[in-house]
């Protein structure tokens, strides 16, 4: 009930599942094609049929310099320009540097790759 890879260790006997739930659960997996679904998210397929796009949240963790193409264009520089973003506002607001009108630190914030690619904002 103990699983380790890449640096990362699970203790599912902390958890209310047994043996046969795990063999249940890969069985599930295999039945429904899920290594052909994760590959088809991974190539940037549009699997998402509600939206008829791309789930990219792979994208975010995908690191400069390789390459994830999704109808035509690479993606990655795109989307590392954004966490760039991201990332030297959060330092902005841990450092008090960004401040509201009043100029009190004030802020609230949302992000949701849900409400789509990140990119065209």
């Amino acid at each position: 009930m103990v699983v380790e890879a890449l640096g990362v260790y699970f203790d599912y006997s902390k958890h209310r599942i047994t043996e046969e739930t795990l063999k249940l659960l890969i069985q599930l997996a295999e039945e429904s094609d899920l290594r052909s679904r994760i590959d088809a998210m991974f190539r940037g397929d549009k699997i998402n049929v509600t939206e008829k796009r791309a789930v990219l949240h792979v994208a975010l963790r995908t690191p400069k310099g390789r390459r994830l193409v999704v109808e035509g264009e690479d993606i990655i520089p795109r989307v590392h320009d954004v966490l760039g973003k991201m990332t030297d506002f959060s330092n902005r607001i841990r450092k008090r540097e960004w401040k509201g009108y009043t100029v009190k630190l004030s802020v609230t914030l949302s992000i949701s790759a849900s409400e789509g690619p990140i990119w065209d904002r």
